[in-house]
């Protein structure tokens, strides 16, 4: 009768354990969720409004600089 009892208590921390697990694991996917939703919300809050409106210069000037125009390069050596 002895063994039959620790068994059974055996039996039941075991069940405990594995209907803890089930509940940590619907929890913790509801937290995500909520989590999930919570950030996205935040992130449609922040964003400003995009505009989409464009520029054109048509003024643009003969005399723009280019690249080739700006000096040479320089090589830096680093000194201990």
């Amino acid at each position: 009768m002895f063994i039959f009892s620790i068994l059974k208590f055996i039996f039941f921390i075991f069940l405990f354990f594995v209907i803890l697990g089930i509940l940590a694991v619907l929890f913790l996917k509801r937290a995500v969720k909520k989590a999930a939703k919570n950030f996205g919300n935040q992130y449609n809050e922040q964003q400003p409004p995009q505009d989409t409106t464009t520029f054109q210069n048509k003024n643009q000037s003969k005399n723009s600089s280019n690249y080739k125009d700006k000096g040479e390069y320089i090589d830096f050596e680093e000194i201990k």
